[in-house]
């Protein structure tokens, strides 16, 4: 991280992670994966399908997880299919997405559908890291409902009058044993 912008971010030790990065495009999908080993990740799959995604997402442990999204494209899926509890390896997996598509309605959408964080295009390589440095210092509690499973969406500690059903991931791990 030579670049004076990020020298303020924290410097993790990010080279045990397993990334697995969804795009379509790729030569965005290859930029990114560059960006990425810049911040010394090894261990990186490059898919541009959703089903060659999520079938190395399902056989492999992946910390994190890059995707393209925009509206009516699998990428949607993918995102439904990496969240639901029954068929997902790991529905708590953070999952950047990656989009133009920066309107609100857009936004809206893909945290509705389980997005931790939503990074728009045009991406620098410190966008990029503060982004994964969000997933690391500010993990998102997780809801699970019956139409709604993923990362809560709602970003301040507001007080609330019923109660609290939502799960810190620290919660979630040692729930497991």
């Amino acid at each position: 991280m030579e670049n004076s912008a990020t020298d303020k971010l924290t410097e993790y030790d990010l080279s045990q992670l397993e990334v697995l990065v969804l795009e379509n495009n790729i030569f965005m999908g290859k930029m990114l994966s560059q960006i990425l080993r810049s911040f010394n990740l090894k261990k990186i799959h490059l898919s541009s399908k959703m089903d060659a995604a999520f079938g190395y997402f399902q056989n492999n442990t992946i910390d994190l997880v890059f995707s393209n999204w925009a509206p009516a494209t699998e990428e949607i899926e993918f995102l439904r299919m990496v969240r639901d509890p029954r068929s997902s390896k790991n529905p708590y997996v953070p999952i950047i997405v990656v989009s133009s598509y920066n309107e609100k309605k857009y936004v809206e959408l893909a945290r509705d559908l389980g997005m931790t964080e939503f990074l728009t295009l045009p991406v620098t390589p410190q966008s990029i890291y503060q982004h994964v440095c969000s997933v690391i210092e500010h993990p998102r509690t997780f809801i699970e409902t019956a139409t709604y499973m993923g990362p809560d969406r709602r970003r301040n500690d507001t007080p609330i009058q019923f109660d609290d059903r939502r799960k810190h991931p620290a919660e979630l791990d040692s729930n497991a044993d």
